[in-house]
């Protein structure tokens, strides 16, 4: 949890909540501060930042993205793939980059039309991996896995053993893993349990697969573990997989309750699955909580599914998703923020969305594409200090 640290103010105790230093006559704001104790570095105050200012970014253009994914570089986020809705659900693989002046520039398109994949950022790259085209005319899934580096470059990886889309992906030590997904037509799609890891060379290597096939599964990584929770194949699964840096795979504690399409996000000291989707509850209004000891507990509030989730500054911060109550569907405009000590805060989006996505670029959470009351090419962008 966040470590406080407070001064004497008229003769209360007041919590200091942003610290900072000189360097180079410029104000750098502390992060965390340490003190010596019997020759060893002792923790004594951490900063988890706040949200100062929301406001919209250049949309991603013309065209409507559900399904889109974004990831980011260290100067970039990127958007890219997804579905048009107003052409047929029809895919597609442009791209957009935002530089931290959030001005877009033009880049590479993916290797093929997609959407519904999985992206992740990794050592330096934004990667996009798996996805499915051909919606109305029988599913066709791929196998591609791209990347940009910081110059906007693309390039292609050794291909998963799979193709697959709906799947998951996490970083844990030196490695990225996809895992998850379905593949095959569109009635009777084959749930998929089988994994992919790459090194930081980009490298494929092996690792041991899921064990059950299972798509709409999500993944957060908390410590030295990557926690695969949950899925559908048939019915929902409470199911937890967890693979450690040296990519070994154990079970881990079940969620709380068999569901899909949580909000899956973490911080320095947790990892959250919250909210999600189940046959036997409909919309969830719970959150399971791992420690980096994978212990697990079970808290509330946080309601939707297909919503999008990124970690800035000690938060987590979970947006939009859809959920029904008493059959009245709604497409939430919400902004949850769970902070290192699990306190929640909510702000509001301009729009309520779905099946949109996040990314994480500087002190800037963007969030962009998605399917509220209209179809949606907008980005909104938060800012944490």
């Amino acid at each position: 949890m966040a470590i406080n640290f407070f001064i004497g103010q008229n003769g209360k105790a007041r919590r200091v909540r942003q610290q900072f230093v000189s360097v180079n006559g410029k104000a750098r704001r502390v992060l965390k501060g340490y003190v010596g104790v019997n020759g060893k570095a002792r923790l004594f105050y951490s900063a988890t930042t706040e949200c100062v200012e929301h406001g919209e970014a250049p949309s991603l253009g013309s065209t409507s993205k559900v399904y889109v994914s974004a990831a980011s570089t260290p100067d970039y986020a990127i958007f890219a793939g997804g579905l048009d809705p107003n052409s047929s659900f029809s895919e597609v693989s442009s791209a957009k980059a935002y530089n931290k002046s959030l001005t877009i520039q033009g880049i590479s398109s993916l290797s093929v039309e997609k959407g519904h994949g999985a992206s992740l950022s990794f050592n330096g790259r934004a990667v996009f991996a798996g996805g499915y085209k051909g919606v109305f005319l029988g599913y066709k899934h791929n196998d591609y896995v791209d990347t940009y580096d910081n110059s906007l470059t693309k390039s292609s990886l050794s291909r998963m053993r799979d193709t697959k889309a709906s799947l998951a992906g996490a970083v844990v030590g030196n490695y990225m893993i996809f895992a998850g997904g379905e593949t095959g037509s569109q009635i009777g799609n084959q749930k998929m349990s089988s994994a992919d890891a790459y090194d930081t060379s980009f490298t494929k290597i092996s690792v041991s697969f899921l064990s059950s096939g299972r798509y709409y599964l999500r993944a957060a990584t908390v410590g030295n573990r990557a926690i695969f929770a949950g899925g559908l194949n048939g019915s929902y699964y409470s199911t937890v997989e967890v693979y450690d840096s040296s990519l070994t795979k154990t079970a881990g504690p079940a969620l709380c309750e068999p569901k899909g399409s949580m909000f899956a996000g973490s911080n320095e000291n947790y990892a959250v699955f919250a909210g999600g989707y189940s046959d036997k509850v409909g919309h969830s209004t719970k959150t399971d909580v791992y420690d980096k000891n994978l212990t697990h507990t079970t808290i509330g509030t946080v309601l939707g599914s297909g919503g999008a989730c990124s970690s800035i500054g000690g938060n987590i911060v979970m947006s939009g998703g859809y959920y029904k109550v008493t059959d009245v569907g709604t497409y939430s405009n919400n902004l949850w923020c769970y902070d290192t000590s699990l306190t929640l805060t909510n702000k509001q989006m301009n729009t309520g969305r779905s099946t949109h996505d996040s990314t994480v670029l500087g002190d800037y959470v963007l969030i962009g594409g998605g399917q509220g009351n209209a179809n949606l090419s907008s980005v909104e962008y938060f800012k944490f200090a």
